[in-house]
Formats: C-alpha cells, sequence, structure tokens
C-alpha cells in the first residue's frame, strides 16, 4: 500500500513539475471543496481492547493534513460556504469545509481540540437515536461479534444472498466484511427492514460469542458516540448537524419515514442543544429528488451528499457533493486527494485504460 501511495505521489509531483496541477487549482479556485470524516482515532489512543475492520483516520494524520491543506486553502464554515455559493456573500477562492458524520465521540475527544488550536471550523452531523439510547450502530455490533468468534468462516445473510466470510486473517476478514455491508446496504425494500435485520443477526452473533458491543461501548473509544453533555459543550466554532434518527438511508424508505426521521432528530437536536439544526447529512450519502424536497420542507438549509466532486455557485444546496478527507501526511497527496484533482485524474486514467481495451 505505502508503495503504490509512493508511485501515486512521483506521478502527481511529476503533473506539479509541469504546472497541470496548479492550473487545475486555480481552475477552480471558485468552487468549494468539503471533505468528509468519520471516526478520528488509533489503536494506541484512547481507551479499547479491539481494532473495528472499518478504518478511521489517526488524528496524528488528521492534524498533518490540515496543516498541509491550510497551506493552500481557507477553511470556512458550513453556513459561510452556503452563502458564497448562494450569492450571499462575495466568493473566497480556494475555501474548504469540513464535515463529520455519524457522531462518535472520538472526534470530540481526539479531533476537536486539533481543530480548535488551527482554528478549523466543522460541520458535526450526529445519529440522534443513537446518541439518545447509547447504542452502537449495526455494523459496527457485527464487527465486533465477528472478531470475538473462533469460528474459520462465518455464512452471514445480507437480505438477498448468503455470503460466506472467512475469519482466518484480518486482512480476508475486512474484505469481506466491507464486501458483506455494503451488500446488506444495497438490498431490496425498505431500509428500516435491513436495519432490523441486521440488528437481528448481530444479536445471534453476539450470542455465538458470548460478547456483545453494548456491554464495554462506554469505554471503546471506536465505537461509542458523543453524549448530549459532549454536545452541548462544543465550542461555537462546530456546528451541528442531522445524519437521521436511525441512521437510516433516506432514499431506500417511503416519504412518511423520511419526514418522522427528520423531523423527530431535527427537534431532538435543537431541544437537547439549543441551537438550529440546519444541515443535514444523508446517511450513506443516499437519497432521491422527493427526499431532497422533503428535507427542504423540514426546515434543512443544506445537505450533503458523498457524491464525489466540486461545489459550483447556483449548484443545489440540497445535493451538496464531498471528497473523503485526505488521510495523507504526504504534502502533494493530501492537496490532490482535498482539491478533487486525484478523482479527476482517475477518472481520466480509467476512460484512457477502457479506450486501449476496446477501441472506442
Amino acid at each position: 500500500m505505502r508503495k503504490n501511495r509512493t508511485s501515486v505521489a512521483l506521478v502527481l509531483s511529476a503533473l506539479k513539475a509541469t504546472g497541470v496541477f496548479r492550473l487545475w487549482q486555480y481552475w477552480h479556485r471558485n468552487s468549494i471543496n468539503i471533505l468528509m470524516v468519520h471516526g478520528t482515532m488509533s489503536p494506541d489512543l484512547g481507551r479499547t481492547t479491539w481494532t473495528p475492520l472499518r478504518p478511521q483516520t489517526d488524528p496524528r494524520i488528521l492534524e498533518e493534513s490540515l496543516r498541509i491543506l491550510s497551506d493552500f486553502y481557507h477553511f470556512v464554515s458550513l453556513d459561510d460556504a452556503l452563502d458564497m455559493l448562494s450569492g450571499r456573500k462575495p466568493m473566497l477562492p480556494y475555501c474548504t469545509v469540513l464535515t463529520f458524520d455519524d457522531g462518535y465521540r472520538n472526534n470530540v475527544r481526539y479531533a476537536f481540540p486539533i481543530l480548535e488550536k488551527l482554528g478549523i471550523p466543522a460541520t458535526f452531523y450526529i445519529t440522534s437515536g443513537h446518541v439518545e439510547e447509547r447504542k452502537p450502530l449495526w455494523y459496527d455490533r457485527i464487527d465486533y461479534a465477528l472478531q470475538q468468534l473462533n469460528s474459520e468462516e462465518i455464512s452471514m445473510d445480507t437480505g438477498e444472498r448468503i455470503l460466506t466470510i472467512s475469519t482466518r486473517c484480518r486482512d480476508g476478514l475486512r474484505k469481506s466484511f466491507k464486501t458483506f455491508r455494503d451488500l446488506a446496504k444495497e438490498t431490496a425494500g425498505d431500509d428500516l427492514g435491513m436495519i432490523r435485520n441486521m440488528e437481528t443477526l448481530a444479536s445471534r452473533l453476539e450470542e455465538q460469542a458470548g460478547k456483545r458491543l453494548a456491554d464495554i461501548l462506554d469505554d471503546d473509544d471506536w465505537t461509542a458516540f458523543a453524549t448530549w453533555d459532549d454536545l452541548l459543550h462544543l465550542p461555537e466554532l462546530f456546528t451541528l448537524g442531522c445524519h437521521t434518527v436511525d441512521h437510516v438511508q433516506l432514499g431506500r424508505t417511503d416519504a412518511e419515514t423520511v419526514r418522522d426521521q427528520l423531523i423527530r432528530s431535527k427537534e431532538l437536536i435543537e431541544a437537547k442543544i439549543g441551537r438550529q439544526c440546519q444541515h443535514l447529512c444523508y446517511p450513506n450519502g443516499n437519497y432521491t429528488l422527493e427526499t431532497a424536497r422533503i428535507a427542504r420542507e423540514c426546515g434543512f438549509r443544506s445537505a450533503v451528499t458523498v457524491q464525489e466532486g466540486v461545489n459550483r455557485p447556483g449548484d443545489d444546496s440540497m445535493t451538496l457533493s464531498r471528497f473523503p478527507f485526505p488521510d495523507s501526511d504526504e504534502n502533494i497527496l493530501a492537496i490532490a486527494k482535498a482539491s478533487g484533482f486525484i478523482n479527476a485524474f482517475k477518472s481520466i486514467m480509467r476512460t484512457k485504460s477502457r479506450t486501449l481495451r476496446t477501441g472506442k
């Protein structure tokens, strides 16, 4: 992996020397990039007895990447970005917005002190039902249970097919679990039904393992959610947003459920924190045009997706694009990822490869 990253960095450095990279940045100077982080944690920090299969951002890499990016971009709040995109404020060139999904406590403990030190604002999207009920997400429950089992192979039902997961080596388990998680999220039917099925599966695996993530949750810095008290005392630098009540993929459920998930989450956040909740993050980036319309009717000013791209003046504020946070401490890689250059570069290379194969 490190070798591949070094090779990419060499290619990017060569492109930078030609001026192509700088031209890309200049061309997009009046666009706004939004970066997304999930958890912020590493195995040698905090209180934990295991390491999840789904990676999180190492706080040290987070800080180094932010320092690199701060030399090239202005970090602005989501509200300021929306004002610029809508024309209510003059566009400040080279702007970036930082966002955190889900509501993990480790972001409050390990990421926010770094942001405070650097003076970087951020929006924190919380899954209000999990904050309120102090319960882990279904995929974190399954991840933990799988790592406690002694079986070499586990058969798991995604709802549409049976997937056999090998636990013989961690890398194989990580890949298998990602495949399972992606398939489960794509299961046809109402997403609340999928969540209930996955929670039933998690309970079965926990019974087989004789251990439950819920039993260690308060002491687990990987998967515990922030408390209302944590959120109540956040500095004004940080904005709270909605990530639904139950982490429901809004594009995979009916309009009534969408409205219920948004209104209940928004009202609970506002009641607990005493601040307006005007920003939404679609879980898994899943939405429809109807979802966006309902979100606007519920009083949200913006909504972010996981569709990769830059945001330009005049774009719909209810379908904003984002890039994954560039968790790299290599200068050229961090900038290339955050600017969208590497995404465009890979797209060009895929098109070129397809043309060479097909002759079209």
